[in-house]
């Protein structure tokens, strides 16, 4: 089965989105009350109650006539365009009693009525982009993905399975085309409409009939109601609208498949209570030890598994943070006493595009439900390049024949798998051997510390148009030689060096490459400013009065009076840089912690892996970069034969063992983590060695900025160098 990746164009989706915004518009000024139904639909759906939660839920509204609508056109031959508000009621009314897929009479259609014949006949006309959609399920889910925005869904953790995915996790669940499939967690249906599709190669006549489709919200069971009654597959599938956690195994007997994309809410957007109930349900009711920190997926799946028959196949799409995070720990402890873990499939966000929306790395896990008995190798399969369901099938189940020229497979017996360690290092090529007697935790070498912290980054850190400035009251133009150069953000040291043409070409591009620094010799107490400005909205008069008092006094004694304007400027501010929490307790509180720029930085927070960059430019940095400091003396050949070192997959690997994946993807690695990472030590090795490794770490500096492929090759000549010396 091969589905499309994009199957309807950016335009036409937009011009879709566009008309239903109108329409809501409509629906907006007809009327959102402020009632308990829809006060009740705000917390439910995550909606932020900034003053936009009522246009959300107005085309929500029109969006569920457009979902009706094209359901009745497809299912019935219905002409919607015909529909008035009072048809609409009474066709949704008679269908729902008989139609799973279509569920009952719900808020958002009674927001919808209150709207005019003319905005439904709008809306009748927008049903074209989803009839014609070669994959409607995810035409559906991208146009509500439009409407909601990713804020509101992120807090729900709502993330649309990409078709490549779905594809990929049907491939997987489906074997002979006869299985009885649950769909937990149903969504837009872009998971539970590849299964159908999947079945359907079989030759399943009756695909539907074996979908059962679970899902707490309404909005979204008729999306996937939709999306089915537009396949043209047969029979009658199973949706129901329910919260998952209240459902039983009886509802849904013989269960041979699941497969779920679960809710990726993170356990602070849980309620107290409700995290309370589901860890004492879950845990009871599988008896596990859960950890109250878990995400609602965990709870999930494990819940999940209770539907499954013995030898029944589990397919879970979930962010990769389960293979490493504490709460994770009782996660795989789960999994390998319930299931003989086939494999898992780890997409590279880094180097594929299809999750810009979910930031997050997505795991997908693939196992077999049984007793304990059976284990079987498992497969950790890293996807780089989307080879097709097919080879990722493949790869998962063992075939020896597969060539991952698209990513690594390592095969690894379930039995040597314990749930205290991180699994994440497996995709790689598994644990790397070194010998230890050659390495030095760094320490012996040096020490690391977090970057400068400011406070309030925005206004410490300047471009060159902030240097000069003016407000109603203050003007200034600030002197270069109070000032340090300042890497502001991770992003603007891409590569395995910083230059100065990096900084200058940064500088000239208006980026805040300047550090408010040098104020040392700043002899001027804000104490008195800070206080005349409190009741500035009534004592205006008074207070420009003193500021030009002040101002002539301060002009007269220090030599930096245009800091002393741009201070009291940022002194007035709605948010004022002095009474951030780390700026109140500095004496004072202008005068940030001084720091030597460290010859090393460190990317803390990264997907994929991160690097130590060779700051040539001397620049100091944020927070957001760990500084490595070296306590002895290296040349500079010897320096970046450590550099060669520390970016190389050895030193990766233990990285990423002693670091960990936050819920969003990205892997954190604390100063301690590095402090005692094994390192070479260049002035102990032989000279050609150090030679070899620094012209090596050159090499690699230019292919970053130039070819992806090169930088590959260069990594592997790295790799073998070092294998040369330290690999046993």
């Amino acid at each position: 089965m091969t589905q499309p990746h994009s199957n309807t164009s950016t335009d036409d989706r937009l011009s879709a989105v566009n008309a239903i915004k109108a329409a809501a518009d409509n629906i907006t000024a007809a009327s959102v009350p402020n009632n308990d139904p829809v006060n009740d639909w705000i917390e439910t759906h995550g909606l932020s109650r900034n003053g936009e939660e009522k246009t959300i839920i107005a085309r929500q509204a029109a969006f569920t006539v457009c979902l009706r609508f094209t359901y009745l056109e497809a299912a019935h031959a219905v002409n919607s365009a015909n529909l008035t508000p009072e048809k609409y009621r009474a066709l949704v009314t008679e269908h729902a009693a008989v139609e799973h897929g279509f569920p009952d009479w719900f808020l958002l259609d009674e927001l919808a009525v209150s709207a005019d014949s003319t905005t439904f006949t709008a809306l009748s006309k927008i049903t074209s982009i989803f009839t014609s959609a070669t994959n409607p399920s995810d035409t559906i889910g991208g146009v509500y993905e439009e409407l909601v925005g990713h804020q509101e869904r992120w807090r729900l953790g709502q993330f649309r399975t990409p078709p490549v995915i779905a594809e990929t996790m049907a491939s997987l669940g489906i074997e002979d085309g006869t299985e009885s499939v649950l769909a937990p967690g149903l969504g837009a249906g872009a998971l539970a409409y590849a299964t159908a599709q999947e079945k359907d190669q079989y030759g399943n006549k009756t695909t539907l009939s074996d979908i059962h489709g679970i899902d707490t919200d309404p909005l979204s069971l008729l999306m996937g109601g939709t999306a089915f009654a537009l396949s043209n597959l047969k029979g009658d599938p199973s949706l129901i609208c329910d919260d998952f956690f209240g459902v039983t195994p009886a509802l849904t007997p013989d269960t041979d498949v699941v497969i779920s994309n679960p809710p990726y809410t993170r356990h602070h957007e849980l309620t107290e209570a409700r995290k309370s109930d589901l860890n004492e349900q879950i845990s009871t009711e599988a008896n596990v030890d859960l950890s109250m920190l878990s995400p609602l997926s965990v709870y999930f799946t494990v819940h999940a598994t209770q539907f499954l028959e013995p030898g029944g196949t589990a397919v879970f799409l979930t962010p990769a943070d389960l293979l490493t995070t504490d709460y994770g720990e009782a996660w795989k402890r789960f999994l390998l006493n319930h299931y003989a873990i086939d494999g898992f499939l780890w997409f590279d966000q880094s180097e594929m595009s299809y999750f810009d929306d979910a930031r997050t790395t997505s795991l997908v896990t693939v196992a077999t439900r049984c007793d304990g008995s059976g284990k079987s190798p498992v497969s950790f399969v890293d996807v780089t390049e989307y080879p097709g369901a097919e080879t990722l099938r493949d790869a998962v189940n063992n075939d020896t024949n597969v060539n991952p020229n698209w990513g690594d497979i390592t095969t690894i017996d379930q039995e040597e798998l314990t749930a205290e360690n991180d699994w994440d290092i497996l995709f790689n090529g598994g644990a790397i051997e070194w010998d230890t007697d050659l390495l030095v935790p760094f320490n012996e070498l040096g020490r690391v510390s977090r970057g400068i912290a400011t406070g309030q980054n925005s206004f410490f850190c300047l471009s060159e148009s902030d240097r000069c400035g003016e407000t109603k009251h203050h003007s200034w133009t600030i002197d270069e030689s109070v000032l340090a150069p300042v890497i502001r953000q991770a992003q603007l040291i891409p590569h395995y060096d910083y230059r100065r043409s990096d900084w200058e070409a940064q500088r000239d591009a208006d980026k805040e490459v300047w550090l408010l620094y040098y104020l040392d010799e700043l002899r001027w107490d804000p104490t008195y400013f800070a206080e005349d400005i409190r009741d500035e909205a009534t004592s205006q008069n008074q207070l420009t009065s003193y500021v030009d008092s002040q101002n002539t006094t301060e002009k007269t004694n220090f030599s930096h009076p245009d800091v002393i304007e741009y201070l009291k400027a940022g002194m007035r501010q709605e948010n004022p840089p002095h009474e951030t929490h780390l700026a109140s307790n500095r004496n004072p509180w202008y005068r940030i912690n001084r720091r030597d720029p460290a010859p090393i930085l460190y990317t803390s927070m990264t997907r994929g892996q991160g690097r130590f960059i060779h700051n040539k430019m001397g620049a100091r940095n944020l927070n957001n970069l760990h500084s490595l400091y070296l306590d002895i003396e290296l040349s500079e050949t010897e320096l970046e034969a450590l550099l060669a070192y520390l970016n190389s997959d050895f030193a990766i690997q233990i990285v990423k063992q002693n670091g960990r994946t936050l819920s969003s993807g990205m892997d954190k690695v604390e100063p301690g983590d590095l402090d005692k990472l094994p390192v070479i030590d260049p002035r102990k090795l032989p000279s050609e060695i150090v030679k070899t490794l620094a012209s090596e770490f050159d090499d690699l500096c230019e292919a970053a900025r130039s070819d992806d492929h090169e930088e590959t090759a260069i990594r592997q000549e790295i790799r073998t160098t070092l294998s040369k010396i330290i690999s046993q």
